[in-house]
């Protein structure tokens, strides 16, 4: 949504497009490092929407708090491109001189009437301060949010000043996972989920952004924007506090904590947490660091002697991998149960505190687990072996009382970690062709497509051994590779069956920025006499954690040898006459 002012006192709303929820293009090699569920999707829609973004360096910081002058900004982005434009007179408080970097959008949000200055009791209004360096807390986010996106306020709503504003965002707040205490000083990952909020509720899409961070909300005629007129912001925002003076119409919250009153702990509601990743599948491949990995175990657990209450989950790795931080854990319903915290090198367990998790007697009980992984610079490490050598349960029978212990025995699949990965490598050209003679004959070209985990990774194929099917009376010699945007190549080695390219440079071989498309060309010649003739190169093997493949590449830090699909990794085209 965009935000448009006809005068300074009123706000109009324009409608966009749907949002994107898609975490496709998240760069942020450190968003995951404490997570949360559902923060990912709300850094990615403030990034989608162009609101907030992250440092040079790759990293958005979500932990760290924001300050009154950095959320001004981020609040005058909401604003359309025309009124963000406009000439607004500075200085327009007394502590934010007219040349610092957040003078134009403080004093915009104050022109439009969102902001007046903190209240100071006995001081001329015109003489309030801003205080742009102190942190923000939710109650001030709220209030400004409220305001630009013109919720209405109910002006019956008694106790602290903040009350009225944080009633208003109620229905924009369900099932959110961010700490909604009025005093709490906000994070810039809370702060991408405030505005995501308010973006998804006024696009009347907030049932689907919470679905897209895994939470499925029921009251679901709690979701719409109402429908209302322009709203002034002077008058619509008049509420006094019973604690203390109030002669503007419109104060800044005051900078000391609040506690939450017990009107408010209950406004938001209670919701269920649920997995947003789809695939629960489980197979041998790569954990790109800084992100949450793919299903690393599986267990049922079935109680045939009386009703089980579970206690702990326990979840065991076969070595230690200290690039792990915790394992989030879910039941059979994709629930979210908990983070499964390290205990010792090898164990990380989930205590059940107050869950009330009972297996029924003669009933099934199962869960599985993902990893999340730290960022490169915040401990991961590449090239870690990860597999998880059994988990369980512990707790005690309803009937007897008598303890309880069940583990796994099934082999899980094996994992390595990385800083990037390959996601497809495929056939880039037609599954047939007509074979040519000639001098530098294309005879195969190849996409790789890949990922990485932070902004300094390498994504870097850097060996190839090609199958190759040679028929009738063809024949190849000078085999070169080259990739898509160059016409540079470098020589590889013809064995009988084989094509080996060695020492790719990264002018070819690097994928980092978006796909590559290696190409490899030859001298083909034909007998005049063959009745068939055909050449087909292809990548056959994809190998193992314990076994070399066809491929060999790089993330900047380790070096594979496997590649984590099928066989064939690539088929070939058949060049044929």
């Amino acid at each position: 949504m965009r935000f448009f002012a006809a005068t300074l006192c009123f706000l109009f709303v324009s409608q966009v497009s749907a949002l994107s929820f898609s975490q496709a293009n998240l760069r942020y090699r450190d968003i995951v490092s404490t997570f949360r569920p559902g923060e990912r999707v709300a850094i990615a829609v403030v990034t989608n929407e162009g609101i907030m973004e992250g440092d040079p360096g790759g990293t958005f910081r979500p932990n760290d708090p924001l300050n009154r002058a950095e959320f001004a900004t981020i609040a005058e982005r909401l604003l359309s491109e025309s009124d963000r434009q406009e000439y607004e007179s500075m200085p327009c408080f007394d502590d934010v001189p007219a040349d610092s970097w957040y003078a134009y959008p403080v004093c915009k949000v104050k022109a439009l009437g969102i902001v007046r200055g903190n209240e100071r009791p006995g001081v001329d209004p015109d003489r309030w301060l801003y205080e742009p360096t102190r942190s923000i807390n939710v109650a001030e986010a709220t209030k400004m949010l409220v305001e630009l996106f013109r919720l209405p306020l109910d002006h019956s709503v008694g106790g602290p000043w903040y009350d009225v504003f944080m009633d208003a965002a109620t229905p924009v707040l369900i099932g959110t996972w961010m700490n909604t205490d009025p005093g709490h000083i906000v994070t810039r990952g809370e702060v991408a989920e405030l505005i995501a909020s308010f973006l998804a509720y006024e696009n009347a899409e907030l049932a689907e952004y919470r679905f897209a961070q895994g939470i499925i909300i029921e009251e679901a005629d709690d979701l719409l924007p109402p429908v209302s007129s322009s709203i002034s912001s002077s008058s619509a925002s008049s509420v006094s506090s019973p604690s203390m003076p109030d002669p503007d119409p419109d104060p800044d919250p005051d900078p000391v904590p609040v506690p939450v009153p017990s009107s408010q702990s209950s406004s938001v509601s209670s919701s269920v947490t649920y997995d947003p990743i789809q695939n629960t599948s489980q197979s041998d491949t790569f954990l790109l660091l800084g992100s949450v990995s793919p299903v690393l175990a599986g267990v049922n657990v079935f109680s045939d002697s009386e009703p089980v209450v579970i206690e702990t989950i326990h979840v065991n790795l076969a070595t230690a991998a200290s690039s792990i931080d915790h394992f989030l854990v879910y039941d059979h319903d994709r629930v979210l149960l908990g983070r499964a915290s390290q205990e010792d090198t090898l164990s990380f367990a989930l205590r059940l505190r107050n869950q009330d998790i009972t297996i029924p007697h003669r009933d099934n009980f199962s869960f599985y687990v993902r990893a999340v992984l730290k960022p490169y610079d915040a401990g991961g490490s590449s090239g870690q072996d990860v597999q998880i050598s059994s988990a369980g349960i512990s707790g005690y029978g309803e009937w007897s009382n008598n303890g309880y212990t069940k583990s796994s025995t099934d082999t899980f699949s094996q994992f390595e970690t990385a800083r990037a990965r390959f996601t497809s490598i495929a056939n880039a050209g037609p599954s047939s062709d007509v074979l040519l003679t000639g001098e530098r004959q294309l005879i195969g070209s190849y996409r790789f497509e890949g990922e990485t985990g932070d902004g300094a990774a390498d994504l870097r194929v850097t060996d190839i051994t090609f199958s190759l099917s040679v028929t009738g009376g063809a024949s190849i010699s000078n085999v070169l590779v080259g990739a898509d945007s160059t016409s540079d190549t470098q020589p590889c080695t013809l064995g009988s069956s084989t094509i080996t390219c060695s020492s790719i440079t990264a002018q070819f071989g690097d994928a980092e920025d978006g796909p590559r498309i290696l190409k490899l060309f030859a001298d083909v010649s034909i007998d005049p006499t063959a009745q068939k003739s055909s050449v087909t190169a292809s990548i056959s093997s994809p190998g193992s954690v314990s076994s070399a493949g066809s491929v060999t590449w790089t993330d900047g830090d380790q070096s594979f040898s496997w590649v984590p699909f099928g066989a064939p990794v690539a088929g070939g085209t058949n060049y044929s006459q």
